[in-house]
């Protein structure tokens, strides 16, 4: 009986609380990325929950240097600074913040985005094509400011991806930072043999 219990709390399907007992885990909603670059908001639309979100900041800054690498931009340019916070099903699923080289989208920053999909107004209002992109994942802990806009407890493990989309130029369109709630999501990454 231990044993499988063991098994199952190593499969994250159940968990325990001292003191209080096992408890079956929440399913987790899963993410896939080959090939595609809808983004969470196509991902999870197409398979019917319902994504929502919050603006939590948006506006022009000077690039900083972390970004400026990763867009390819010059010291002094500007970029469009976007965080929401996204709900699936009315439960906070992530927090992310993107940065768009301002010169490619102006005017990006007054659009609605509690209610657009950023790579559909990309896409539709400003004819960006993706060509490809690169995703990095990691794992950390969610800083206190952040956990409470999740609803989770304050270093909890988080998901935490950094991505970069390029045209087919390759020149960098967007990089986005996605601190997403591992107790609620997974990530499913298929392999295609060659």
């Amino acid at each position: 009986m231990r044993k499988a219990l063991g098994d199952l709390i190593q499969e994250g399907l159940v968990y325990t609380v001292q003191g209080k007992g096992t408890f079956v885990a929440p399913k987790k909603l899963r993410s896939t990325w080959v090939q595609q670059s809808g983004g969470l908001y196509a991902d999870m639309t197409e398979r019917g929950f319902r994504v929502t979100m919050k603006v939590l900041e948006v506006g022009i800054i000077l690039v900083e240097e972390h970004i400026q690498k990763e867009l390819g931009l010059s010291d002094g340019d500007q970029v469009i600074k976007l965080v929401r916070l996204r709900f699936v099903d009315d439960k906070p699923f992530d927090i992310v913040t993107n940065y768009l080289p301002a010169r490619l989208f102006p005017g990006l920053e007054k659009e609605d985005f509690a209610s657009n999909s950023l790579y559909s107004l990309m896409r539709g209002k400003y004819n960006a094509r993706f060509a490809r992109g690169v995703r990095l994942v990691d794992a950390g802990a969610c800083p206190v400011d952040e956990a409470r806009l999740l609803q989770i407890k304050p270093n909890s493990p988080i998901l935490i991806t950094h991505s970069t989309m390029y045209d087919q130029d390759d020149q960098a369109l967007e990089h986005g930072i996605v601190h997403q709630r591992s107790d609620v999501a997974e990530v499913v990454i298929n392999v295609i043999p060659h």
